[in-house]
């Protein structure tokens, strides 16, 4: 487990903006796709947030004294993550699959906006000088090559597909702090 201040946003903090300032349902999908194949609603007011559609299952159980629920972290990529209260679980993060980009969500309610287009099938920035597309960490090399893995095989830390997936980010990624080599070894996927 990842302490929530190492994502970029988290469903759960907002803050305030005006009515001019409010998400354009145009400007965002009703629901959204993770690259398992996962369906997840996605609602707009004043803030945005992740719903659970009818196909989506209960987040993992937590310990008895917190609360399970799903979010979303923006980056490099759109991905939507479960949490035991401020903590994200990193093996149940996945990005957003695209086809095209309105599949992807607008991110307004924040002191910067944060835009996202489908690049490679999946929900990028649009800010390439922050978040260059030849250029990956560690963090976004783990989420690509679990991407396609069901969450049901990574419950917790540590099972094969975890080690497994580990492995083929180590190999990628050999320098912590340095970029990742791309591409990424299969079956992960590449920005």
């Amino acid at each position: 487990m990842r302490g929530v201040a190492g994502v970029v946003i988290v469903a759960s903090l907002g803050a305030c903006i005006t009515d001019s300032d409010r998400p354009d349902a145009r400007d965002n999908p009703t629901s959204v796709i993770d690259t398992t194949g996962t369906e997840f609603e996605w609602q707009c007011d004043y803030r945005c947030r992740v719903g659970l559609a009818q196909s989506t299952p209960p987040p993992p159980a937590c310990d008895h004294d917190q609360v399970a629920g799903y979010g979303f972290a923006a980056a490099h990529f759109f991905s939507i993550m479960s949490a035991c209260n401020s903590f994200w679980l990193e093996q149940w993060e996945r990005p957003l699959a695209c086809a095209r980009d309105e599949d992807c969500p607008q991110l307004y309610e924040f002191s910067l906006e944060h835009r996202f287009e489908c690049r490679n099938g999946l929900c990028q920035n649009t800010d390439v000088v922050a978040f260059p597309p030849e250029r990956i960490e560690y963090i976004d090399a783990y989420l690509l090559c679990i991407a396609a893995v069901p969450r049901s095989e990574t419950v917790a830390p540590g099972t094969a597909v975890t080690i497994d997936v580990s492995a083929r980010v180590q190999e990628a990624c050999p320098t912590v702090g340095a970029p990742c080599r791309l591409p990424l070894p299969a079956p992960c996927m590449n920005p």
